[in-house]
């Protein structure tokens, strides 16, 4: 089935904590739902605890962990 990607719900600090998130949140997930889309994503990045902290209160779980690493060994030393 099709996933629906929340891209990006941004508030400015000083607007955080009084709904104006929710609002944009449930507004995507219930266009997305009328279009049929039935699961969601969000992505959220490391060091991103408040997005992660309110995606989980709107029901969205971890599914998945992406490691990364920049290879810093010049490829003389292969």
């Amino acid at each position: 089935s099709t996933i629906g990607r929340i891209r990006l719900i941004y508030t400015e600090p000083d607007a955080r904590g009084v709904g104006v998130g929710h609002t944009m949140l449930t507004t995507a997930m219930r266009i997305l739902r009328d279009r049929d889309v039935h699961h969601f994503d969000a992505p959220v990045g490391p060091g991103q605890r408040a997005a992660k902290n309110f995606f989980e209160s709107h029901g969205f779980a971890a599914r998945s962990i992406i490691m990364y690493s920049a290879d810093s060994t010049p490829s003389d030393d292969l």
